[in-house]
């Protein structure tokens, strides 16, 4: 259980380092945080229901990456309607929480 929780906790922190340097569209990020946590889930979830640690990692990322890309692409596309927005005058919604 020590090294599952080592490995969740190394996948996390990798994914978060490498979504600050270079990506610059927030459904790549999403996509590497995704996977990152799915993985860990998926892993931890495979573990304590089949004993099947790779397989549930595996999953896990699979769903997360896919899962993270399709958030980030929407809030792509929302700034990118703002953007246009701002430039064309028009009033827009903006959330401010």
């Amino acid at each position: 259980m020590k090294a599952l929780v080592l490995l969740f906790t190394n996948t996390l922190l990798a994914g978060l380092l490498l979504t600050q340097n270079g990506c610059e569209s927030k459904a790549v990020q999403g996509g590497l945080i995704g996977s990152a946590g799915g993985a860990g889930i998926g892993a931890i979830v495979g573990n304590n229901v089949h004993g099947q640690t790779a397989e549930g990692a595996a999953i896990g990322a699979g769903i997360g990456a896919i899962s993270g890309y399709m958030i980030g692409n929407e809030i792509d596309k929302n700034q990118t309607r703002q953007r246009l927005d701002r430039l064309e005058g028009r009033k827009t919604f903006s959330n401010t929480y």
